[in-house]
């Protein structure tokens, strides 16, 4: 008898899901996620900070991570904007215009997605890399903030 193969899903995230951060984000993303491993197979493709390392780890089974640092230009980039916006932060909003700056990320996304059944992006600042190669399949976008009025907090105008 032939046992039933897993479905895979793909998370696009701008938020780890090691669960070594303990903050609203990380917490949900490690939560759900490695609650969902039991279910199904899953890929968390996450674009983390310059300094971190390029790699791939188990989390849980059923769980893994794939780390992308951004590349040095792409921190350039976002430091500008920061300071163009007089912002706290622009780490999430910066994706939306400079992730060509880390190509490594595109190329990682790619990969997981073309053997998914199921995409799923946590918030919105990578919906235009992912759309780029979901080619059909089901892709769902999660938030737990609403994420305008959470960026109006850390943009002045």
């Amino acid at each position: 008898m032939l046992k039933n193969k897993r479905k895979k899903i793909t998370v696009a995230t701008t938020i780890s899901g090691n669960g070594l951060v303990k903050a609203g984000g990380s917490n949900v993303v490690h939560g759900l996620y490695t609650c969902l491993a039991q279910y199904f197979d899953i890929e968390i493709i996450y674009i983390g900070p310059e300094n971190g390392k390029y790699e791939t780890y188990e989390i849980v089974p059923g769980l893994k991570e794939t780390v992308i640092p951004k590349t040095h230009q792409h921190m350039v980039k976002e430091w500008e904007l920061r300071e163009k916006l007089k912002a706290k932060t622009v780490y999430d909003v910066g994706l939306m215009y400079y992730l060509e700056e880390t190509p490594e990320y595109g190329d990682a996304l790619r990969n997981s997605i073309e053997t998914s059944d199921f995409v799923f992006i946590e918030r919105p600042y990578l919906f235009h890399e992912v759309r780029k190669y979901v080619n059909g399949r089901p892709m769902f976008q999660r938030s737990q903030n609403i994420e305008v009025y959470f960026r109006k907090s850390n943009i002045p105008d």
